[in-house]
């Protein structure tokens, strides 16, 4: 069976469905920013009148929006005007052996429970064709949101060890930050995948938009999290990048010993 793909987007306070090959190229193009039509066109190489009926057809469903070109009011761009929440496939997934239960479950302590929650979600969701990936990065950054107060701190070094305390004290791994330029944290035991089934690929979205939050928050800059390796991936920790604003003259990375 052909692999098909739906991308669902939320806009409008609604779920949209996204199947058209064009549609989805077109989306892919905003992601990197507002676009003139024209500059749709060029791209996707699709007639004008293909591409008039797409963003149209988008635009009633509440996932386009087109505004004044900030840079030259004369002209107007179009923009997304949606949140990207997921995908639907009909790729078959084998999760037969889906999660390790503890046996014990007289001394389940709570992060226990909290991973077989969170893998349950993660691995079902997984087994029906549906990738919550972009959901779990959303709900990491709103919990940096609600917590940023008690982690975003006067200095990196504070913000980095009240992290590494934080997780060790309540059971969600063990973070060690191995470099502060660019910022390289590693997580043992991790909580969100350490029982995750081997996908092949990082599966850890929920601490992904954690990190690129509160991050975001201390530099008052947007920052890029990097997943690097990951229990999922078959790998024996997570490690995660954060690249940072420039630093003037090249500064090489202070290793914490």
């Amino acid at each position: 069976m052909e692999m098909q793909e739906i991308r669902l987007f939320s806009g409008n306070g609604s779920a949209q469905a996204i199947k058209s090959p064009v549609k989805l190229e077109i989306l892919n193009l905003l992601e990197q920013g507002a676009c003139s039509f024209d500059t749709i066109v060029d791209v996707t190489g699709k007639a004008k009148s293909t591409i008039s009926t797409h963003i149209k057809d988008l635009e009633e469903k509440g996932i386009l929006f087109s505004h004044p070109d900030p840079t030259d009011l004369r002209r107007r761009v179009i923009s997304k005007n949606a949140i990207f929440i997921g995908t639907l496939t009909n790729q078959e997934t084998d999760l037969e052996d889906r999660l390790e239960i503890p046996k014990d479950i007289d001394h389940l302590e709570s992060p226990d429970l909290f991973r077989i929650i969170l893998m349950t979600l993660r691995v079902e969701a997984l087994a029906l064709g549906i990738n919550v990936d972009p959901v779990f990065t959303r709900v990491g950054s709103q919990i940096a949101n609600y917590v940023a107060p008690w982690f975003v701190q006067s200095t990196l070094e504070h913000m980095l060890n009240t992290i590494s305390e934080f997780w060790t004290k309540h059971g969600l791994g063990t973070v060690v930050v191995k470099s502060i330029d660019p910022i390289i944290i590693e997580i043992s035991d991790c909580i969100e995948c350490s029982q995750h089934p081997v996908t092949g690929k990082t599966e850890c979205h929920l601490f992904m938009g954690f990190l690129k939050t509160l991050f975001c928050q201390f530099y008052q800059f947007d920052v890029m999290v990097t997943e690097n390796t990951c229990y999922a991936a078959g790998d024996n920790l997570c490690t995660f990048e954060i690249t940072t604003p420039s630093r003037p003259n090249g500064s090489t990375p202070k290793v914490v010993s």
